[in-house]
């Protein structure tokens, strides 16, 4: 993919689901952390502090296009567009999870990602810093 950044713009928030997920403004670059055991989840039974990457988590850092296109939604409709992962990268660092809605709901959770990394192509890493991460729909699924 041409035009590839090491340092993406990640501002706009995409709440939804059980993690944390942030994008540009184009939808052309995306960090998505999902957490796996949608059980435990939905019990509440979520750490507060956790090492990335990691068995808990998924972290992933996508290049591509529309990424972000029919985020949280069931159904995609003729004519949207579908979202293309052209490159993804694994994302390291320390995940602290600040805030969650109680168990079983749905609503406002934050974190913050310390340290965050990646890989780039010619395995030079890209700091990204410290990112800090909203879900305002947390535990809300499409349908």
């Amino acid at each position: 993919m041409s035009g590839l950044v090491d340092e993406p713009d990640l501002t706009v928030t995409h709440g939804c689901g059980f993690g944390f997920a942030l994008g540009d403004e184009d939808q052309t670059t995306g960090l998505v952390l999902t957490f796996l055991d949608f059980e435990a989840a939905d019990k509440g039974d979520v750490g507060s502090e956790y090492q990335l990457p990691g068995a808990a988590w998924d972290a992933d850092l996508t290049f591509g296009r529309n990424l972000f296109s029919n985020w949280c939604d069931d159904v995609i409709e003729p004519g949207e567009p579908e979202m293309a992962i052209e490159k993804a990268y694994s994302v390291w660092g320390r995940l602290v999870i600040n805030d969650l809605p109680e168990a079983g709901t749905c609503g406002p959770a934050s974190g913050t990602l310390f340290d965050a990394s990646y890989l780039n192509d010619v395995d030079r890493r890209i700091d990204l810093g410290d990112i800090a991460l909203t879900n305002e729909f947390w535990g809300c699924f499409a349908g």
